[in-house]
């Protein structure tokens, strides 16, 4: 009895000696076979698309270039154009993704990417080059960063992978796949109404860029009262802002901690607009051309939306002393705050007001 299993499924089919012999050949010896990918796997007598690899103990050799990064989905977002642009300097090299776990399915579907493997599976496989992209575009004063304070500061991180990639940054291809079956699900939980669907992401990791928990219910209020609005809550809470999970209205589709980045993609596609921090969201709007208010605080928005043309930035520069901190831990005395001073000047009002001027 033979094994086949799917790298990036994880599924299995098995196949009798016979029939294991018959399609992978007469020498082979193991049991267990791992093919890198599989959508269709056999057809007629042969097999289509398929690297086969014995699984032993051996370093497996995929060659070509892997790119490791680690970080959030809005990162790999940005990443994606200088993949793109790498996939076209090279076509002919095998271009690898290594990161988090929770991002291989979908990145395995980025344009240029030909595998996405877990960072913790990297040893498992050999390569002809590595280029680390962890704390690559960061400075020394945040985590092991190694980028030059002068270029976190002035230039779009797109900019900044595209040279670590070494490719230009003369035309951007930013890009995310869709999950079309998910996007029908969720399209069809949405209350009929006859205003926009907008998309609210009021969460990030950092207690400095989110949206001000007692901001959120306002600003629903004022959305739906203003422009008879549909609402989808989504995103991830953290325990200082978990009580977001419970905002509800005739008008309201709260998935608050009920989605996955897969799920948030769908969401975004069928939205009019997205309202978020900087956070994934918003470069998931951005790369799916959606109409996007960024609220920034801390970072100065051209380091992130230079080339999103779709994206429209609040920005409270010069009306405190400490914008942009940059993120910089102790450079701002908000860090410790649910919802920086800088956010808090972003009120609900004005986010309102924006909207209606965009949809």
């Amino acid at each position: 009895m033979f094994i086949l299993k799917s790298l990036n499924t994880g599924k299995e089919m098995t196949f009798s000696d016979k029939m294991g012999r018959e399609f992978f050949g007469p020498d082979i010896k193991s049991k267990m076979l791992v093919c890198l990918p599989t959508e269709k796997i056999v057809q007629g007598k042969g097999v289509v698309n398929i690297q086969i690899m014995e699984q032993d103990n051996q370093v497996r050799k995929i060659g070509g270039t892997c790119l490791i990064r680690m970080g959030g989905i809005g990162d790999l977002v940005i990443l994606s154009s200088s993949i793109v642009k790498r996939k076209m300097k090279y076509p002919n090299k095998k271009l690898t993704l290594a990161t988090l776990p929770q991002y291989t399915k979908v990145m395995s579907k980025l344009n240029g990417v030909d595998y996405c493997i877990k960072i913790d599976d990297i040893n498992k496989y050999s390569f002809d080059e590595i280029i680390d992209l962890r704390y690559a575009v960061e400075p020394s004063n945040i985590g092991p960063g190694s980028l030059p304070w002068i270029d976190y500061v002035s230039k779009d991180r797109s900019d900044n992978f595209d040279r670590l990639c070494g490719v230009n940054s003369n035309r951007k291809y930013f890009n995310l796949p869709i999950d079309k079956e998910s996007r029908k699900k969720f399209k069809t939980m949405l209350p009929k109404r006859s205003g926009p669907v907008i998309g609210l992401n009021p969460t990030s990791k950092s207690p400095v860029r989110v949206i001000p928990p007692e901001y959120v219910s306002p600003l629903v209020n004022k959305l739906i009262r203003r422009l008879d609005a549909t609402i989808i809550i989504m995103g991830k809470t953290e325990h200082w802002n978990r009580s977001l999970t419970e905002l509800n209205n005739d008008n309201v589709l709260n998935l608050l901690d009920k989605t996955n980045e897969a799920d948030l993609i769908s969401l975004t596609s069928i939205a009019d607009l997205i309202i978020t921090p900087d956070t994934g969201a918003l470069h998931i709007a951005a790369a799916l051309k959606k109409k996007c208010l960024g609220l920034f605080g801390n970072i100065d928005p051209r380091t992130r939306t230079t080339y999103y043309p779709t994206v429209r930035t609040i920005y409270p520069k010069g009306k405190l002393a400490c914008v942009p901190c940059w993120d910089v831990p102790g450079s701002c005395q908000c860090h410790d705050k649910q919802g920086a001073d800088c956010m808090r000047l972003i009120t609900p009002e004005r986010i309102c007001r924006a909207v209606a001027e965009m949809i």
